[in-house]
């Protein structure tokens, strides 16, 4: 998939609003224990923030986090062009992604087993391979390529193994 980035401005305490580039896409990971959150323009990380899991969080609630991590940082929701997360928490997915349709006005990508990221998914169940699991390979082979060795300090530690050919 490709995506055009529309990058746009925002200050900081010693710069004007047209010094620095906003970056436009939108990255959630939705894991058991918090929410990281970022803004990326190409390659280049801009503002991230965390938020706790809370699985009793309305998407209004969240709706109004993410408009107020957004606003605190000075970027301009017009600039956001996409959205993209990955989830391990089911309960959550449909809440987050009804939150960027609502107060982002994006559809989500949702990364999962069924996405074309490519690396192929070599597991008897591709399915039940966490979104997290995915991104990280699919980004360890960009980055790096193969063979390489995926290890993620989540809430459970996980090791994965990717290939020369990106399996």
């Amino acid at each position: 998939m490709t995506m055009l980035l529309r990058p746009t401005t925002y200050p900081s305490p010693d710069q004007t609003s047209d010094q620095r580039t906003l970056p436009t896409l939108l990255v959630i990971d939705i894991g058991n224990t918090n929410i990281p959150l970022g803004l990326y323009d190409g390659d280049r990380l801009g503002p991230r923030w965390r938020l706790a899991t809370a699985h009793d969080r309305m998407p209004d609630e969240y709706g109004l986090q993410f408009l107020g991590l957004l606003a605190h940082d000075g970027v301009d929701l017009a600039s956001v062009s996409g959205v993209c997360l990955a989830s391990v928490v089911p309960s959550l997915t449909g809440k987050i992604s009804e939150t960027c349709r609502r107060y982002l006005r994006q559809e989500p990508l949702a990364v999962g087993a069924g996405v074309k990221t490519g690396v192929r998914i070599r597991v008897d169940y591709p399915q039940a391979v966490g979104a997290d699991r995915v991104a990280d390979a699919a980004a360890v082979k960009h980055l790096y390529g193969g063979p390489a060795c995926v290890v993620d300090f989540g809430t459970a530690t996980t090791f994965d193994a990717v290939s020369a050919e990106g399996d």
